[in-house]
């Protein structure tokens, strides 16, 4: 525990140090493992210190501080910093006036996305001197934690074994600086709204969904918060690294294992021993408190999550929306041929029109038959397109969930076509003897997007052939997956004959 006497030492050190008074920041700081301060008169700060207690936070905040801000980074300038006689290290930074990040603001929230995809897109060139890194492989790491779980834990440790066999392995060929610790209470913004990163005593050297992965229990408890993010996160990273969700159950579990080991296991209430002891040395922090039910949420969601998983790493699935006559059907006929044997086709008016005569109301039966389809082909190895009206309200559960439980790569276009537009070119089909304008008008929807950060606008001027072109690029890669030897070929009602 601190005591107030040891406050007061450190404060007294820093103060003959840095010649300015230094006062503690805010109520008292007894069950945190760092200890934040102030320096400069009253009404007057102009340092913010931070002690810590490990000396990795001390390396790491200093390996940082020379990398983040040359990008563009906001982050408070560090001014000094040293050790104490304690053994404790200190940082003093630049005051700045920061008011909390408001994570109901949605522009802000995609521009927090931005902000960490900066930082992992320009930090690829080397490891800065100084930076701890993440371990090769998780799974490796992970199955030790289990290992060390079952000796001070066996009912943990015995989770996590049960669920690292439905894991996959994080690849790491491109590393980068994570911050470690990056979430709402991490950032600030100033008097212009810009947003500032802070606290870089837990950054390391390692793969981007590191980030991501700790985000999504943390921060993104509302699909349209991480949808928002990931929006923000693709200006620099256009492409996540799929499977990513795979990737983030991996990291969610080995976050949550990591937090359950610090709290059953006294050896480890961040006790390094290259420091010298102090009084705050034999205090367990209230957040670690956190870690054991950490564990049992984790390991419910990634229980469920993985019990409904389909498609392998190498599947792709396309979805084209847009309104009736934007052009959807023709694209996926013609993606279709152009990638050959290896797709199967699912028409949205051929399962409710042709196959169940239903018409399109909300909790329609050809929702879930359209998803076990998908499910079905992919299970199988088959490539998937998917086309439709497919409105948003009554649709974007099912395709939500089926983006959710892919392990491939899922890419969402919507064909934003005018009404005039969509009038004109239903003229030219063959349907238009069997439905007409009114219909056609009971069935529009301007912007009707899903809202993911996945889908993507195909404007009203994107010719026939450019648009394949664009989506065999963008979510092939150019080059399209054969299903393996012997899978077998979906039934014949996938596709409209």
């Amino acid at each position: 525990m601190v005591t107030t006497n040891a406050i007061g030492g450190a404060c007294e050190e820093l103060a003959h140090v840095l010649r300015l008074p230094v006062r503690p920041l805010g109520s008292a700081q007894e069950d945190f493992r760092n200890l934040h301060l102030v320096a400069g008169p009253v009404g007057e700060p102009t340092m913010f210190i931070k002690l810590v207690e490990k000396r990795a936070f001390h390396e790491a905040a200093l390996a940082v501080s020379a990398v983040v801000r040359p990008i563009g980074i906001r982050t408070p300038r560090l001014l000094d910093q040293g050790i104490l006689t304690d053994g404790r290290a200190w940082l003093a930074y630049a005051w700045y006036e920061l008011t909390e990040f408001e994570p109901a603001v949605p522009s802000l929230v995609e521009r927090a996305g931005a902000l960490l995809s900066q930082l992992h897109a320009h930090t690829t060139a080397a490891t800065p001197a100084g930076l701890a890194t993440t371990s090769e492989s998780l799974m490796d790491d992970l199955r030790k934690r289990a290992d060390h779980l079952a000796g001070i834990a066996p009912r943990y440790g015995r989770r996590v074994r049960r669920l690292i066999p439905l894991c996959v392995e994080v690849p790491q060929p491109n590393r980068c600086v994570l911050h470690g610790d990056f979430g709402w209470r991490n950032l600030g913004l100033d008097l212009d709204g810009q947003i500032w990163l802070l606290d870089w005593d837990t950054a390391t050297w390692g793969h981007p969904i590191v980030d991501l992965g700790k985000l999504i229990d943390r921060e993104f408890a509302e699909d349209h918060v991480r949808d928002q993010f990931l929006r923000g996160y693709r200006r620099h990273h256009p492409v996540i690294s799929y499977p990513w969700p795979a990737y983030v159950d991996t990291v969610r579990l080995w976050v949550a294992a990591g937090a359950a080991e610090l709290r059953t296991s006294p050896e480890r209430r961040w006790v390094d021993p290259t420091w010298p002891p102090h009084p705050r040395r034999d205090r367990k922090p209230m957040w670690l408190g956190v870690g054991v039910g950490a564990l049992d949420e984790v390991g419910r969601l990634v229980d469920f999550h993985l019990m409904t998983r389909v498609g392998t790493e190498d599947t792709c699935l396309v979805v084209l929306r847009g309104p009736s006559g934007s052009g959807k059907s023709s694209t996926a006929r013609r993606l279709r041929a152009h990638l050959g044997g290896s797709v199967a086709l699912i028409e949205q008016d051929y399962f409710r029109r042709v196959v169940l005569k239903e018409r399109d109301v909300p909790g329609g039966a050809n929702i879930e038959l359209i998803s076990t389809a998908v499910r079905f082909a992919l299970g199988h190895g088959w490539n998937v397109i998917v086309e439709g009206i497919m409105h948003a309200e009554r649709y974007a559960d099912m395709l939500h969930k089926l983006r959710q439980d892919h392990l491939g790569r899922s890419v969402f276009y919507y064909f934003d076509v005018t009404w005039d537009e969509t009038l004109r070119r239903h003229k030219t089909r063959p349907q238009a003897e069997e439905f007409g304008v009114d219909e056609m008008r009971k069935w529009y929807r301007a912007g009707d997007q899903l809202g993911f950060a996945e889908e993507q606008n195909i404007p009203q001027g994107s010719t026939l052939d450019a648009t394949v072109h664009r989506i065999v690029h963008e979510a092939f890669g150019d080059a399209p997956c054969e299903p393996k030897a012997g899978s077998p070929v979906p039934v014949g009602w996938l596709e409209q004959p």
